[in-house]
């Protein structure tokens, strides 16, 4: 890597059989990711084939209960309709279990190791294999209504690594000095710049003077 692997953009809804057809034509250890709207939209009848076909294929499922792209509406794994009412919701893992996949596993999204360890038994799972990575967007009206604390980078202790630049977090830029910035009105307080920092230059503001 990054040489050895290859990462193509098609089309929403065409990750997974974009994937499965790479393994078919000789790549190794294929990775799709879909969001959960798109997945209930377009996404079901490629993860069939691909167990139907005992495709190697590890699928990320982006369950951030809402349809981002699209103004954040909810779908059929919200458990509510658009009006706001109370439906029942798609069981995610349930249904992908339903559909055959051998390896099924629900990780947090914004707990960074966790996701690391989770993709790699994918990867290495003999079979088709999901990880469900589930956290709340932060776009959601709910989610704008908490009393967030942002994060602020120590420049003391910044050695400009730029490990905090690669999470791509809109919050972060560069200062004239190059160190990173953070800024508080755009951070959601969702501590994976924090966790990736090697030198434990990311605090709470609080704790920064």
């Amino acid at each position: 890597p990054p040489y050895e692997a290859e990462h193509t953009t098609f089309c929403m809804g065409a990750s997974i059989g974009v994937a499965v057809g790479l393994e078919q034509a000789g790549h190794k250890d294929t990775l799709a990711i879909i969001g959960d709207s798109t997945f209930i939209h377009a996404g079901i009848p490629p993860l069939i084939d691909a167990v139907y076909n005992k495709s190697h294929l590890t699928l990320v499922i982006l369950d951030n209960s809402a349809t981002g792209m699209t103004g954040s509406q909810p779908n059929a794994s919200s458990g509510k309709n658009i009006l706001g009412e109370e439906t029942p919701k798609l069981d995610l893992e349930a249904f992908c279990r339903a559909t055959g996949v051998g390896l099924v596993e629900v990780v947090d999204t914004w707990q960074r190791k966790e996701m690391v360890r989770a993709l790699r038994r994918s990867i290495a799972y003999p079979g088709p294999s999901v990880v469900i990575a589930r956290g709340a967007c932060q776009q959601l009206p709910e989610m704008k209504k908490r009393n967030v604390i942002p994060f602020k980078v120590e420049e003391e202790l910044c050695t400009q690594c730029n490990a905090c630049f690669k999470v791509w977090c809109p919050a972060i830029t560069r200062t004239l000095g190059n160190f990173p910035v953070i800024a508080a009105n755009e951070c959601t307080s969702c501590t994976v710049c924090a966790q990736v920092c090697p030198t434990d230059a990311i605090k709470l503001a609080e704790a920064v003077a």
